[in-house]
Order: C-alpha cells, then structure tokens, then sequence
C-alpha cells in the first residue's frame, strides 16, 4: 500500500496548481485509509482507533473503528472504474523499474532525476498515459520519455536514468 499507492498519490495531493487532481488524491488517500483501518481494527486496535478517532469518528458517526461496519463492496458503488483497467498496474510496474534502475546505479530511491526514459512496448507505454504524471513525480523526474522495445525477463518496463548531483552534506 505505501510502497506504491501513497507514493503515486502524495505529490499530486501537495498539488497547489491542481485543484482536482489533488481533491481526487486526498479523497482516494481517505478513502484507502478508512477501509485499511477497519480491517486492520481486530489485529492492532488501539492504534487504529486512535487514527479513526482523528479522522472518521465525526464524520461516519462511529466514535470507535470497532463500532464501524466491515467494508463491503457495496461502498464503493459510485466510484467510477478507470478509464484505463491496467493503469495502476502499469505504474507499480514503472515505479519498480525505476527503483531498480537507481538501486543498481547506487542512487538514493529519493533521489531527482535529470533523465528518466522507460523501455515499453506499445500496450506498456499506453496503459501509463493517464498516469504518467504520478510516475513521474514518485520516480523523482520532471519527466519521462519512452523507447520501444521488450524489457527482458520478467519486467514490464525498463528505466534508464541519470540521477541530479547529491546534495552536499552540511
């Protein structure tokens, strides 16, 4: 869940010059919040009520998690599909190519990059178009730009990198 949901959405949810992608963003951060803690309620239930108790206590009427309904699939009824079904699969693909290209480079995963340019095939670069974005800020680069190909082995994608200089320690 961290390593790659709140990794594509945090920046856009920062987004001042975004208002509906970060309305989006927070309203997705939220929703993901309030079924992870029910769920994880019965296995660590002081810490989740605490959260719920910040959070969703108020609004949902529930002053304890323990008190809240089990999520249901119901619950998610108005939330539209994506417009692309592979898009979120794509981008975890991507961001782990990506973290692996700067892991074998030696480069720190929070590290910006001047260049990031993805090995796909056709299929691999149009399921990110819609995401590209939160790729792009989670991998740290202003942009990317796509070479065809077939990566190798298991790997949807393949990235190419060329990291910023290390900022110098005080």
């Amino acid at each position: 869940f961290t390593d790659n949901y709140i990794e594509l959405l945090k920046h856009r949810s920062r987004a001042e010059d975004d208002p509906e992608g970060r309305a989006s963003a927070v309203a997705t951060l939220r929703t993901g919040l309030n079924v992870v803690l029910r769920l994880f309620a019965p296995i660590v239930p002081t810490i989740t009520d605490e959260v719920w108790s910040w959070v969703f206590a108020e609004e949902t009427g529930y002053a304890s998690v323990h008190q809240a309904p089990w999520p249901t699939l119901e619950e998610f009824g108005s939330i539209a599909d994506p417009q692309v079904t592979g898009s979120f699969q794509a981008a975890c693909d991507a961001i782990s190519a990506i973290r692996k290209a700067k892991s074998e480079s030696g480069v720190s995963l929070n590290r910006e990059l001047l260049s990031l340019v993805l090995e796909a095939d056709e299929l691999g670069e149009s399921d990110l178009r819609l995401v590209i974005d939160d790729v792009a800020a989670a991998g740290g680069a202003a942009q990317i730009g796509f070479v065809p190909g077939t990566p190798s082995g298991d790997w949807r994608y393949t990235a190419q990198i060329e990291a910023a200089e290390a900022p110098e320690k005080a």
